[in-house]
């Protein structure tokens, strides 16, 4: 019994936390699906990052299940891949949802002595 139960307390612990990214960003494209659904001329500017949440949730669940084939190799390398594809969406999220900045007034008086 001790010999079937470690493993699989193992495998749900690995796999546990590969599933909390994918619910965090899976709560995050929600959060822009519907600031797009509320406001349409908001999609095209969100696509960026709606598009790298997919891709991040997609990366995660390959380090899932490479978990769950208990081939640590290779979901050492999803992990790694996971983590840079989430860093990245997480990114595009924060450049597309930021305001534009605002430039600096034009100079319109001469110094002295300039004509």
């Amino acid at each position: 019994m001790r010999k079937i139960l470690l493993p699989s307390l193992l495998l749900l612990l690995g796999c546990a936390e590969p599933l909390r990214h994918q619910e965090t960003l899976g709560a995050l494209h929600t959060r822009y699906a519907e600031q797009c659904k509320a406001s349409p001329p908001v999609c095209a500017v969100l696509q960026p990052c709606t598009d790298g949440l997919t891709r991040a949730i997609s990366v995660w669940q390959g380090v899932t299940e490479a978990t769950a084939k208990g081939d640590a190799t290779l979901a050492s390398a999803r992990t790694a891949d996971a983590l840079i594809s989430e860093g990245t969406a997480r990114g595009a999220c924060i450049a597309t949802t930021l305001p534009a900045p605002s430039l600096p007034a034009p100079v319109t008086s001469t110094p002295a002595g300039v004509r």
